[in-house]
């Protein structure tokens, strides 16, 4: 049990969705990166092609001065994932006009790589599509109209795939890196012997569910499981350990979360629920418990202590010790019963 002892509030890993990329620090940078280095790129470019017609130098530096602007209104605007993303794109845009009236395109039509595989590698999987579609019909366009080019579907072909082709690495390595971080933060939120969510894993979940209303936190914890592993080996207690995880998800909800929370403590979070809702789920635990099939010796009993949200705390913190509190006085008066936080504790300030 808890006894009284500070929570220290654990910072969510994982919840339901995907950890993040990367610090959305970085993705700004690299988004201005992209957009001021790319426009300076285009403009000294326009300077220094000297066999560029006038029309083409004219159109090289609008639009250099085009993806300046973005990347200027990306600085002014910080923190606007979708802004970034839509200059990355009207970037694409721009160097597909620079592609379609220049008669000097060198390598122009590759540094459509820079947006697209930012794109690639910070944008959803959707947006990051967009951006290919984007990008080909860009080029299709150019290749189409430039009157300069004298192999089309050459310049279209070798454009796209080599583009595509590179985007799309990206986008796979991307989502393989997503994948593993994935599975490293189940495993850091997730009992190994039970399966369950762990303290690290039910605490954030607990704060979501707090902002949900109606939640009723149970605290259940192993009577005299000491002498029970004492007595038939620390194998058939992760037996006993698994059985009682089996029992407490079985008898929960689809919305409910069950965690254990350390040793022979197991805690659940009931959604929508008031303290008669969570005596009746630790009674449903406590029959599960007594029917089992197995020898006499080997037969479990639980404890339980239960907190609800406003009659005994406000806070994830102010639960879990209302909670464990109770199931104290569980313990102390005789194990194997059901207690509820005797008195509200003070508000959250």
């Amino acid at each position: 049990m808890l006894n009284g002892a500070a929570l220290v509030p654990i910072t969510p890993v994982m919840g339901s969705r995907l950890p993040q990329r990367d610090d959305p620090r970085l993705e700004r940078r690299v988004a201005l990166a992209l957009l001021f280095v790319g426009g300076l790129t285009c403009f000294l470019g326009g300077i220094m092609k000297a066999d560029l017609t006038d029309t083409a130098r004219t159109v090289q530096f609008c639009s250099a001065a085009s993806v300046l602007a973005l990347g200027t209104l990306v600085l002014v605007t910080p923190g606007r994932r979708l802004l970034m993303h839509i200059a990355a794109m009207g970037s694409i845009v721009s160097l597909g006009a620079m592609l379609a009236t220049s008669n000097s395109l060198g390598p122009t039509a590759f540094f459509l790589l820079w947006p697209l595989v930012f794109l690639a590698y910070f944008s959803s999987r959707l947006r990051a599509r967009v951006g290919l579609g984007l990008m080909v019909a860009t080029v299709g366009v150019a290749a189409a109209v430039n009157p300069y080019e004298a192999n089309r579907m050459d310049m279209f072909v070798g454009t796209v795939v080599s583009v595509g082709l590179m985007t799309g690495l990206v986008r796979l390595m991307t989502e393989r890196e997503l994948a593993l971080r994935q599975a490293l933060a189940d495993a850091a939120n997730t009992d190994a012997l039970t399966g369950l969510l762990n303290r690290r894993g039910i605490e954030p979940e607990l704060e979501r569910l707090l902002a949900a209303g109606g939640l009723a936190v149970v605290m259940f914890d192993l009577d005299h499981f000491k002498r029970y592993n004492d007595r038939h080996g620390h194998l058939v207690g992760d037996q006993a350990l698994r059985r009682v995880a089996g029992v407490l998800t079985g008898a929960a909800r689809a919305g409910d979360r069950v965690a254990r929370f350390g040793g022979e403590e197991f805690t659940v979070a009931l959604t929508a629920a008031d303290a008669a809702a969570a005596h009746a789920y630790a009674g449903r635990v406590m029959d599960a418990l007594r029917a089992e099939d197995v020898a006499d010796d080997l037969r479990l009993t639980v404890s339980a202590g239960i907190a609800t949200l406003g009659a005994d705390g406000l806070t994830v913190e102010s639960l879990l010790h209302a909670a464990d509190e109770a199931l104290y006085r569980a313990k102390a008066t005789g194990r194997d019963r059901v207690v509820s936080a005797a008195a509200p504790l003070p508000r959250a300030a």
